[in-house]
């Protein structure tokens, strides 16, 4: 009888152990590395609509200012880490348990490169920017088997528009190569537009029950 009571009782919580997992599979670990460029929050309305949903596991941000590719690279490697709710988290480890992570990294080298005074010294920036995003990818992808985004970049002023496309056009068929998904993100000018349009591109992956 007694054998009979733990058969069930293992049994039991062998069930609720698997609704939990279930229920848990349902919710969204999400990480956001962004640099500090401009005060446009690219996360934030991602975030919230989930939050609204009640499928919020956890959000982390990795957020940084004058932050270059191969610095994000490095810190990645070397396993960096912030203080989420005072407890302390890894860079590697958010990558390996997100579900969703969104990237905005680079402008800043973007906004330099475009500063340079002879377009072949631009053009020959943008592509040893875009090498070092294409290891950026490398790296992340070691770690998440889920869904990456990474959203374009922009410009600012009409003379730069042509630099911009070439950036984004290579950009795009980096993320394709390294199965990342790419969000155009069009001119600044544009950006609540382009806000909404990155939200639905990142939300629209995902079934809400």
């Amino acid at each position: 009888m007694k054998k009979k009571s733990l058969i069930v009782l293992l049994l039991v919580a062998f069930i609720i152990f698997m609704i939990y997992i279930k229920l848990k599979d349902k919710s969204i670990y999400y990480v956001n590395i962004q640099d500090i460029y401009d005060s446009v929050e690219y996360s934030y309305p991602i975030r919230n609509e989930i939050e609204k949903k009640e499928k919020l596991e956890k959000f982390v941000e990795f957020r940084y200012e004058d932050l270059r590719i191969t610095d994000l690279i490095q810190m990645i490697r070397e396993n960096d880490y912030i203080y989420v709710d005072h407890k302390k988290q890894t860079i590697q480890n958010a990558l390996i348990k997100a579900d969703i992570i969104t990237l905005f990294v680079g402008m800043n080298e973007v906004s330099y490169g475009l500063s340079k005074k002879y377009p072949e010294d631009i053009y020959n920036y943008m592509d040893t920017l875009l090498l070092d995003i294409e290891t950026l990818l490398e790296e992340i992808k070691k770690y998440s088997k889920e869904k990456v985004f990474f959203i374009g970049y922009y410009y600012e002023l009409e003379k730069d528009k042509g630099y911009i496309t070439y950036l984004n056009e290579k950009l795009e068929k980096i993320c394709k190569k390294e199965g990342v998904t790419y969000i155009p993100n069009e001119t600044y000018l544009n950006k609540n537009k382009n806000i909404a349009n990155i939200q639905s591109s990142v939300l629209n992956k995902f079934t809400f029950s």
